[in-house]
């Protein structure tokens, strides 16, 4: 097919075939490097396998059998058309093809990958697919089933917004993507910087670990959001994307404009611009959470120091056998209800730091205790206890008193009351309660 074919708002049957003999094909800019694997690449083939077995159950039928293989979405954008979504599944079935016919011509052959995951992807790939038996035995039957029986749907838009739009409910559906990928896939489209920027943003991206990303927002920023505002937290999914959505550049609006002249600081609560800031927005929380993560390991700060005694000491981790033993190991394999407050005391730490960037002794202390304390008097602690704790205002909703106080003075005032603290729960769920309450009263 030829680009003029390709019309806008609307969605056209396409054999493979016809799909990847389109030159019209761009992968854009923004898009993430080619990351199957040899798994993804022999999930495909073997459903190609089934598609070519089916087909001969039907071949005296009156009708012709098609076996759908996805849905591609692309965006019609200065006479070529860009690959939204489907880019992984297009490239494989471009390996696939030169593996079958040698002399098949396609413009995405001469698309210049730059990444070093993308390109040691596509040798393996490619290498795995001359390899495969089934198609080293059965060429003819894979040829046949690209030309005749695999069939994509593709939805073709004019418009970048309404594509990205078809992008996420695409993948909010099933196994889905992480949220953060549907939200980097919404502000690359907006991203205003030049080519060699946009690569390095990109690349910055790719380079990071996603269970890093989908834990800064699954279990810091997305809660603390909550909790600020007196809200449980749940989960977070491509339902709450919105939240990151940011603030466009051109907005009227007062708090936008006053958002746009406050860059590049940031604040867990607040909004942020679009494109560009989100990439730094996220790299700039990973960075804070690293490093008060380090300083609860290693600072030589008062109050770091006896909180890794307070720990050491109530899980039996004390002596020079255990001297070098770190905070996390600990925390790691500690009752998941141990887990659960100590996680919420970085959550408090981090928002507070993130606000008023220092480790006052006394509001540190304050943090530490108002969240460790919540593991005493309850036999077993889950998310839900959590919850009602951090937005609870009769054992102080911390988060939204940093949120509302002017200086750090105020929650350094604060104070949690340990009196009415009693430990409960079996022996040793009492032992372990009893004695972080002895060593919290030590602060």
């Amino acid at each position: 097919m030829k680009y003029k074919d390709f019309n806008p708002n609307e969605a056209i049957k396409l054999s493979v075939k016809e799909l990847l003999s389109c030159n019209a094909l761009r992968i854009p800019e923004y898009q993430r490097p080619y990351k199957w694997t040899i798994k993804n690449v022999d999930e495909l083939l073997r459903d190609i396998q089934i598609a070519i077995d089916d087909n001969k159950k039907y071949t005296n039928a009156d009708f012709q059998f098609k076996y759908r293989v996805g849905t591609i979405i692309l965006h019609k954008n200065e006479n070529k058309l860009d690959i939204v979504d489907g880019q992984q599944r297009i490239i494989t079935f471009l390996l696939l093809m030169k593996v079958l016919e040698d002399n098949f011509k396609s413009n995405l052959f001469k698309y210049d990958f730059n990444n070093k995951t993308a390109i040691a992807n596509i040798f393996e790939n490619y290498n795995y697919i001359k390899s495969f038996d089934l198609i080293k035995n059965n060429k003819d039957s894979f040829s046949d089933a690209i030309d005749r029986i695999l069939e994509v749907v593709v939805i073709i838009v004019d418009n970048i917004g309404e594509a990205f739009q078809l992008f996420d409910s695409q993948n909010s559906r099933g196994k889905g993507l992480y949220p953060h990928d549907l939200l980097k896939a919404y502000h690359l489209r907006v991203l205003k910087e030049n080519k060699n920027e946009c690569y390095r943003i990109i690349n910055k991206w790719e380079n990071t670990n996603p269970k890093s990303i989908d834990n800064l927002f699954r279990n810091y920023l997305f809660p603390i959001y909550n909790w600020t505002k007196k809200e449980s937290t749940i989960n977070f999914t491509s339902s709450f994307i919105d939240i990151y959505k940011g603030i466009e550049e051109t907005s009227p609006y007062t708090y936008a404009k006053r958002t746009i002249n406050i860059n590049p600081y940031f604040l867990i609560n607040e909004p942020f611009i679009e494109g560009k800031d989100f990439f730094n927005m996220v790299e700039h929380y990973l960075n804070l959470l690293e490093d008060i993560e380090k300083d609860i390991e290693e600072s030589d700060e008062e109050i770091f120091k006896k909180i890794r005694m307070v720990i050491k000491e109530t899980k039996n981790y004390t002596g020079d056998k255990y001297k070098n033993t770190k905070i996390e190991y600990i925390v790691n394999n500690s009752s998941k209800g141990f887990k659960y407050v100590f996680n919420l005391f970085k959550c408090v730490l981090l928002f507070y730091y993130d606000k008023f960037k220092n480790y006052d002794y006394s509001a540190v202390k304050n943090l530490f205790i108002w969240a460790m304390s919540m593991r005493i008097g309850l036999k077993s602690l889950s998310m839900a206890s959590i919850n009602k704790n951090a937005i609870d205002e009769n054992n102080i909703a911390m988060f939204y008193e940093i949120n509302k106080a002017r200086t750090h003075y105020e929650i350094a005032r604060l104070t949690s009351s340990l009196d009415s603290k009693e430990a409960t729960g079996s022996n040793k769920i009492k032992a372990e309660q009893e004695k972080l309450l002895e060593q919290l009263k030590t602060l």
